[in-house]
């Protein structure tokens, strides 16, 4: 439950479902960062495991496997729900090892992306993912990419049903007006909230930003992770450490957003980009690459879903796109959108109305009509379960 829009998902699950089910959180690490329902039921299969090495992590999934079936068998548990590679993997092996449970798998990355086979790791994972997915009962991708990705290039024939991530507009709209110490918004502020990780483009977000050449603008990386440090030097060789600033992970980012005037999104591919859609619920225009996959299906529907490329600046309905790792284009689009106050007003119209189709109620309503179908109970009905 540490950072990021996976767990963000889970933990509005466990608020919205907790009166419906007796929910067991089970979780493969012991940073906590999202808030949990009072009482929430929380169990670990392990501890630890972001600190081996890729193999090492791979060797111990049977071990997980076994103990996530005993703890089932031993908790009367009816149904399971997985997020994330890692426990995906440990529930579909757990199939295997004969834990007879209907499996609910949500994939929140462009898989074929994620593991580049281009390493150890990725080769292993490929073949990991084509044997084990199959197992569950039910895939539900957040984006069309996401399914594509599981059946075309995996081979993965099983159930699928494409669910976004969820964006609670009520709650966001109560938590972006909190006041916001340390940060002065009197400049023109660009924000991108994301984990800092190669994939998501910071180094492109800071020279696109060096090359606007402005000392009025500021832009915030909202955020952690093992690659802050690396883009703080970068930021300081270029003399930018007044303009770029660094207020962390936030457990209540939307403060930030609410209070800055656009959204960058840099990343090279993505499951969605859950950032993306409450940035609209904040209200604020949006940059983004045009990356697999996400980002044009929220900020261009029914666009030519061809990826741009060279200089290319695409003006969506709902956001601008710029081709993947293109800093000059992005750097010009963000000129853009510090100049041209008209395209802001619009987009700030449309993103607010585009919003309410990622509405939480809709997405939780999806996902308790699954959960009660593999469960056997009539959807129309608002049981109390045992587990």
């Amino acid at each position: 439950m540490s950072g990021g829009g996976a767990e963000r998902f889970v933990s509005h699950l466990l608020a919205n479902l907790k009166d419906e089910f007796e929910i067991h959180l089970i979780l493969f690490d012991d940073t906590i960062e999202y808030d949990l329902p009072e009482g929430q039921i929380v169990a670990y299969i392990e501890n630890g495991f972001k600190g081996r090495s890729n193999l090492a992590s791979i060797a111990r999934l049977p071990l997980a496997a076994i103990r996530l079936k005993k703890y089932c068998q031993a908790n009367a548990i009816e149904l399971v729900f997985s997020f994330l590679n890692r426990p995906n993997f440990t529930a579909c092996m757990a199939k295997l090892a004969g834990l007879r449970l209907p499996l609910m798998m949500n994939e929140c990355t462009n898989t074929q992306l994620w593991f580049d086979e281009g390493d150890l790791r990725g080769k292993i994972a490929k073949r990991v993912v084509a044997f084990l997915y199959p197992q569950a009962d039910i895939i539900l991708p957040i984006s069309e990419g996401n399914r594509k990705a599981l059946e075309e290039y995996y081979g993965i024939k099983t159930r699928y049903q494409v669910i976004t991530n969820v964006v609670d507009l009520a709650d966001i709209q109560n938590k972006k007006v909190e006041p916001v110490d340390g940060v002065n918004f009197d400049r023109f502020t660009f924000i991108n909230l994301a984990s800092f990780s190669p994939m998501k483009g910071h180094k492109v977000m800071v020279e696109a930003f060096r090359q606007l050449g402005r000392d009025d603008v500021q832009l915030l990386f909202v955020g952690k992770g093992v690659h802050m440090e690396e883009i703080r030097d970068l930021v300081h060789s270029m003399g930018l450490e007044k303009n770029i600033l660094f207020p962390g992970f936030q457990r209540n980012p939307f403060k930030y957003l609410g209070k800055s005037d656009c959204f960058v999104f840099a990343s090279d591919y993505e499951g969605q980009g859950a950032v993306l859609m409450e940035a609209m619920a904040c209200g604020i225009p949006i940059v983004s690459t045009d990356c697999e996959s996400g980002p044009r299906d929220l900020l261009a529907p029914g666009a030519d879903s061809t990826l741009i490329g060279g200089q290319t600046v695409e003006y969506g309905q709902y956001g601008v796109l710029v081709p993947v790792g293109n800093a000059e284009a992005l750097s010009q689009a963000m000129l853009e959108m510090f100049d041209n106050i008209d395209l802001r007003e619009q987009y700030v119209n449309r993103v607010k109305d585009r919003a309410k189709a990622f509405d939480g109620k809709l997405v939780v309503g999806q996902i308790r009509s699954l959960i009660n179908e593999f469960l056997g109970q009539d959807i129309d009905q608002d049981p109390k379960l045992q587990s």
